[in-house]
């Protein structure tokens, strides 16, 4: 199958979205065809071409489970979820559980034309957000709305290639994410490669905060080391102030990017009662969020979404997302 072939059996899916249009704002073939060029006909449908010949993980400092494999990136749907267990000893944890991960990481398109990218390891938002950018879903200088449980925003030691100016491709952006990019500072290695503009305003919504309404802006820097060096401006916010955030995007004319983490959610799970943690509320704040950003990327994160019912928990939480677009 050739990849215009693949194209149109991807359109003819999803009723045209990857063919006819990005985003609902791209109504040319022509940035369907740039996207498409980085991926390939496969047995799971149309992967990304980066991906397909990566066959190992664990390099340096990144802790792997014996189970664990490497997943293709796939244009697929919401309903294609489907998940291997992986035994392992996540992080404070007493002993070891049984946790879901994906068997493939999916580049979902949505019915108004968005498109979605759902991983377990969430440095790989970076490698997506990169590929967003070449393929003109998001331009310049995009504003990052960060909802996670954690900053992840650790200076990026990865690849000094990307930090003198010469810029690094997408296969070598995927192959860094695999073996170097780490959790904790996946954000600042976006930054540096350009998928994310290190100038724009970096918002970080996080669970401690809801229902208090606050805004705290942050200056994070290590300049110590030209090679690990960092500046950017991060405003830690509540959850209820998102529209703030969106309308100052918009008035800058800068693009946004919703980047969500599933272990968020968990006090929604461990203090159920508690009403700082309306679960309900806060889904809809998401997906409004997720209706007005241009690119999104969600993080399934098994060892640290640790709730009741895991998998069926984490297919729940896409899909209502995701079907909502």
């Amino acid at each position: 199958m050739s990849r215009i072939e693949a194209a149109r059996a991807v359109a003819a899916r999803y009723r045209g979205v990857i063919g006819t249009a990005i985003l609902g704002k791209l109504y040319s073939g022509f940035y369907a065809d740039k996207l498409l060029r980085h991926f390939s006909p496969s047995c799971s449908g149309i992967s990304c071409t980066y991906y397909n010949n990566i066959r190992a993980v664990g390099f340096g400092r990144k802790h792997v489970f014996p189970e664990q494999r490497v997943s293709p990136i796939v244009i697929g749907h919401h309903q294609d979820l489907s998940f291997y267990q992986v035994r392992g000893k996540p992080e404070n944890a007493d002993s070891e559980i049984s946790m879901p991960y994906l068997k493939e990481y999916l580049l979902i398109p949505t019915k108004t034309g968005k498109l979605v990218f759902v991983s377990d390891d969430h440095t790989h938002a970076a490698f997506a957000w990169a590929l967003a950018k070449e393929t003109g879903i998001i331009g310049e200088n995009a504003v990052l709305i960060h909802i996670d449980s954690h900053p992840d925003h650790d200076p990026c030691r990865a690849s000094s290639r990307g930090l003198k100016g010469f810029p690094l491709s997408l296969k070598e952006i995927a192959s860094i994410t695999w073996e170097e990019v780490e959790i904790c500072n996946f954000i600042d290695f976006g930054q540096r490669i350009g998928a994310i503009d290190p100038h724009a305003l970096f918002y970080f919504i996080h669970p401690f905060f809801n229902g208090r309404g606050i805004e705290t802006k942050k200056f994070y820097s290590d300049s110590d080391n030209n090679y690990t060096s960092s500046c950017l401006d991060l405003t830690e916010l509540s959850l209820e102030k998102y529209r703030e955030a969106i309308d100052k995007s918009r008035r800058e004319g800068k693009p946004v990017v919703l980047d969500l983490d599933l272990d968020f959610f968990c006090p929604h799970y461990n203090h159920p009662e508690d009403p700082k943690y309306n679960k309900e509320a806060d889904i809809e704040r998401i997906i409004e969020i997720a209706r007005q950003a241009d690119f999104i990327t969600i993080a399934t994160s098994p060892s640290y979404f640790l709730v009741p019912n895991q998998q069926q928990e984490t297919r729940h939480l896409i899909q209502r997302i995701v079907s909502s677009l």
